[in-house]
């Protein structure tokens, strides 16, 4: 049986846990991950790895700021992020 206090200190660190892995999901770690299955499954050279997480990494800067844009003077948010979610 475990005690209360090691289930608050293990919620506690259960919840750590959960907030640096979502601020892992975007990093380094996942690319590196990605372009060593790429590399090695599907026999891609570091440096088509190199050109489509570069291609794929401007996409996201050139259309998150227009997206934000359209979704804060929108009126119909919900509406919109059901459309984007088809």
């Amino acid at each position: 049986m475990t005690s209360a206090i090691e289930s608050k200190t293990s919620v506690f660190f259960l919840g750590l846990v959960a907030l640096f892995l979502g601020e892992l999901r975007d990093g380094l770690t996942m690319i590196n991950m990605q372009s060593a299955f790429l590399i090695v499954s599907k026999y891609y050279t570091e440096k088509q790895a190199g050109i489509l997480f570069f291609v794929f990494g401007m996409s996201q800067f050139l259309f998150q700021a227009p997206a934000g844009y359209i979704m804060d003077s929108s009126k119909n948010k919900v509406a919109l992020l059901a459309g984007a979610s088809v």
